[in-house]
C-alpha cells in the first residue's frame, strides 16, 4: 500500500514563522522515555502511516521541500530520540516530488500520479494528523478502499467553521455511507459535515483531477474531483469520524489548539 503526503502549501496563515520553515515542520509535544519532547507534525503523520502498515511514501513539496527532505534523511546521530524514527525510515521507500507552483491541494496530488501508478493509496495533507498511535482511521480507510471496490473513501465530521472545509451531504446517518455531494468551502453550506484531509483513493482519481477546472480560490481542488466521481456514479464512501481527534497546524488558532492537545495528552500519561 502507498501513501501520498502533500507538503506544498505556502503556509501564509502562519507567517512570518513559515517564511523559511514549512508549516508541516511545526512541532507538537510527545512523550518519550527521555521525557517530554517535540517532533514535527509531518513526522507524526509518517509514523502513524508506517504503523498502519504503509511502506511506500510520496511527499509532494513546494519551495521548502528540501527542509522536510533533510529531516527525513537519517544521519550519523547516535541520539536515542531519533533512533526509532530512523529505523522506520530505513524500512521505507520514499519518493520526493516538487509542485512547480502553488495551484491547490488537488494540483499537488496530480504530481504523485507516476508514483501511485495503478495502485490504491492513502492521501493525507501534511498539516493535519491524528494523535500519536491513533491509526484506526487509517486502517479503516485502507480496508474500505481495498475490499469494498470503492473509488474514494473520505473521512468526515461535524465542524464549527464549514466555510473553511470541503462540505458533504450523505445518503444517511450511518457511520459508513455513500456521499451524495461534495463542495469546497461553500458560501452557503448545506451541512456542517466537513471533509478531513485523510482519504483513500484508487488511481481513477487522477483521471478526474486531470479534467477539472480551477475552482475555489482559482485552485485545483480535490473536493471538485470527488464531486466528479459522484456525478459519474462512481462509488464514493464516507466514514463518520466525529469522535476522532485531529491535530491541525494550518492556522495560528489551530496550531495553538494542537499544541495544547498534544501537551494535555502527555499530562494524562
Amino acid at each position: 500500500m502507498k501513501a501520498v503526503i502533500t507538503c506544498a502549501g505556502l503556509g501564509s496563515r502562519l507567517l512570518p514563522f513559515t517564511k523559511e520553515l514549512p508549516k508541516e515542520m511545526s512541532p507538537v509535544f510527545y512523550q518519550s522515555k527521555n521525557g517530554m519532547q517535540t517532533k514535527p507534525l509531518v513526522q507524526l503523520i509518517f509514523e502513524n502511516l508506517f504503523d498502519a502498515g504503509i511502506r511506500e511514501f510520496c511527499f509532494v513539496g513546494g519551495k521548502n521541500r528540501k527542509i522536510i527532505e533533510s529531516h527525513f534523511t537519517p544521519n550519523d546521530s547516535k541520539s536515542d530520540i531519533m533512533t526509532p524514527f530512523y529505523e522506520k525510515l530505513t524500512q521505507s521507500n520514499i519518493d520526493w516530488v516538487t509542485q512547480n507552483s502553488p495551484n491547490g491541494f488537488g494540483d499537488a496530488v496530480r504530481y504523485a500520479k507516476s508514483f501511485v501508478g495503478s495502485d490504491n493509496f492513502i492521501l493525507q495533507a501534511g498539516d493535519v494528523s491524528t494523535a500519536p498511535n491513533e491509526i484506526s482511521l487509517i486502517k479503516e480507510l485502507l480496508d474500505h478502499i481495498n475490499n469494498f471496490e470503492a473509488d474514494a473513501v473520505i473521512s468526515v465530521k461535524h465542524v464549527d467553521d464549514p466555510k473553511r472545509h470541503g462540505i458533504v451531504t450523505l445518503l444517511d446517518e450511518n457511520k459508513i455511507t455513500d456521499v451524495c455531494s461534495a463542495i469546497e468551502k461553500p458560501e452557503t453550506p448545506q451541512t456542517d459535515l466537513g471533509i478531513m484531509p485523510i482519504y483513500g483513493f484508487n488511481s481513477k482519481i487522477f483521471d478526474y483531477l486531470e479534467n477539472i477546472l480551477p475552482g475555489k480560490n482559482n485552485e485545483i481542488q480535490i473536493t471538485d474531483a470527488i464531486q466528479k466521481l459522484v456525478d459519474a456514479e462512481r462509488k464514493v464512501m464516507a466514514i463518520r469520524v466525529d469522535d476522532e481527534e485531529f491535530w491541525d497546524v494550518g492556522t495560528a488558532d489551530a496550531f495553538w489548539a494542537s499544541l495544547n492537545k498534544s501537551h494535555s495528552l502527555i499530562e494524562k500519561i
